[in-house]
Formats: structure tokens, C-alpha cells, sequence
């Protein structure tokens, strides 16, 4: 758990996803998604397996995937503000990084979303070597949360966990939960399709994709 400019941001153990983790970088909650089934010739597709539903008092995006890259790689990738904003909506951002002290890596991106109405938000980012060590890590992990910022989005948080499979390919994890006025669900989803693309595409040194 750690405080953010009076907001709190703790990430709640859910199912098989964190165990063994720090606190602070355990999973928002369980992923009831599948990696994606194997192919012929690809034990391990690079693509992405999603599905969502609802709790009470949020929508919930599940997703797992694997990426054509190593470990390091993705998690490089992962410590780039630039790869984790939802570029499909936002039309401009700030960053702030080093926001969360002792944390491996952080940052605050503050968002505008032209739309109906133009709203700000915040989100602030943990993210850290969850299993291993830093010269050898086994699992990566990030958690975010909105800190700040429009009533219009009453709730957003998730977490990405990355694991290495084999030295060239990675899993990816994605939990989100978001409580919004308008297409919460279709929302989400998008935005973690996005994310996993993003990933994958800075990973493998390629541009992050635009929309």
C-alpha cells in the first residue's frame, strides 16, 4: 500500500496471479482469462486472450497473452510512461517520474480526453521485480490507479504482471477494473488490446502503435 498526494493505492491479492509477490505489487485482483491455446508450429501465439465482466460497483477486463520477446525486453517497456497511455483517447499527456519513494519504478501521467466534454485525470504507477532479482528477474509487475482528477471516472485501477516463459518469449497479465459513466466495458477492453500491442511493439524496439 503506499499514499499518493493524499490518495491510497493498495492492490488487493487475487488468486494464483500474485503469489509470492510484494504487497505493494500484488494483482488488483484474479484473471479469469486463458493464455491463448497453443498452435501448429507456436506453443505460444503472440496474441492476446480477453474477457470481461461485473462486480459490484465496476466492470471488470480480464486478459493474458504472450510476447514474442524476452523478459527484459518487456520489462524496459514497461518503465516507459509513453507505452502505457491510452492513445486511442487521450489527446495530450504529462509525466512525472520517481513519484513513489523506494518504489523501482514510477510515474504520475496526467491525462486530457477531448470528448463530449473535456476531463482530467490522473494515474499513478508502481512497478517492480515481483519475483527473482533485479539481475535476474523471473516476474515483473505494475499497478496503477486513478489519483486525481474527473468525478466522471469513479474508478479505474489494474495491473500488469509479465513472466518469462523462455528466454525469447514472455506472458502477459492484465486485470482492470473501472467505474465510469459512459462504456466502462468497451473502455476497458480497448485500452488493453492497446496496451498488449503497445507492449509487444516497444519490446521488440518497433514504434508504439498510433490511432
Amino acid at each position: 500500500m503506499f499514499a499518493i498526494r493524499g490518495f491510497v493505492l493498495a492492490a488487493s491479492i487475487g488468486g494464483s496471479g500474485g503469489a509470492g509477490f510484494p504487497n505493494e505489487l500484488q494483482p488488483v485482483g484474479g484473471n479469469q482469462a486463458q493464455p491463448p491455446a497453443p498452435e501448429p508450429g507456436e506453443p505460444y501465439p503472440e496474441r492476446l486472450e480477453l474477457v470481461t465482466g461485473s462486480a459490484r460497483g465496476f466492470k471488470w477486463i480480464n486478459a493474458r497473452g504472450f510476447v514474442h520477446a524476452p523478459l527484459s525486453a518487456v520489462w524496459q517497456a514497461l518503465q516507459d510512461p509513453e507505452v502505457v497511455v491510452d492513445r486511442r483517447k487521450v489527446a495530450s499527456w504529462k509525466v512525472q517520474t520517481g513519484v513513489i519513494p523506494g518504489a523501482e519504478a514510477s510515474y504520475r501521467i496526467n491525462n486530457t480526453v477531448h470528448d463530449l466534454i473535456t476531463i482530467e485525470f490522473e494515474t499513478t504507477w508502481r512497478l517492480g521485480v515481483a519475483l527473482g532479482t533485479r539481475d535476474a528477474p523471473e516476474a515483473v509487475a505494475a499497478v496503477y490507479r486513478k489519483t486525481g482528477g474527473t468525478h466522471v471516472i469513479k474508478r479505474m485501477e489494474g495491473s500488469i504482471v509479465a513472466r518469462k516463459v523462455s528466454d525469447s518469449v514472455t506472458e502477459i497479465e492484465l486485470v482492470e477494473h473501472l467505474d465510469a459513466l459512459m462504456r466502462a466495458t468497451e473502455s476497458g477492453a480497448s485500452y488493453n488490446r492497446d496496451l498488449f500491442a503497445a507492449i509487444a511493439a516497444r519490446a521488440k524496439g518497433a514504434p508504439v502503435p498510433t490511432y
